[in-house]
């Protein structure tokens, strides 16, 4: 090859070797080939499941949500809007059609409303 016997700087023995890719290239390319093509399905998939998220957000956005803030103290004054009525649903009290809300404190209504007011959250 006009070289001197043994001067492998020009041409070594394994030059025939590194022709192609060692397993060391070759395992993880086809791995990662492999997880590009699976994952066109998965991607789809995702893209309906966050579509559904948007819908039930948007059919839910006017839910009344538990409030994260602190909760009231029975000593606490409280700004409601409320209906009183009667075990057949006559109305005898409404701050909505007085149209303005009233301010207790906790301690001054029945029980029913302060327990609910500043009973723990359910788990």
């Amino acid at each position: 090859m006009g070289h001197e016997k043994a001067d492998y700087q020009f041409c070594s023995p394994n030059d025939h070797c590194n022709c192609g890719q060692s397993t060391n290239d070759v395992y993880p390319t086809s791995i990662r080939l492999a997880l590009i093509r699976m994952n066109a399905h998965l991607i789809g998939a995702l893209t309906g499941l966050i579509s559904a998220f948007r819908y039930k957000a948007e059919e839910y956005a006017d839910a009344i949500k538990m409030g994260k803030g602190a909760k009231p103290t029975a000593t606490d004054k409280v700004k409601v809007h409320y209906h009183g009525t009667l075990t057949d649903g006559t109305v005898f009290d409404s701050s909505v059609d007085r149209g303005e809300p009233v301010t207790f404190a906790l301690n001054q209504v029945i029980p029913g409303w302060s327990g609910t007011a500043i009973s723990p959250a359910m788990p």
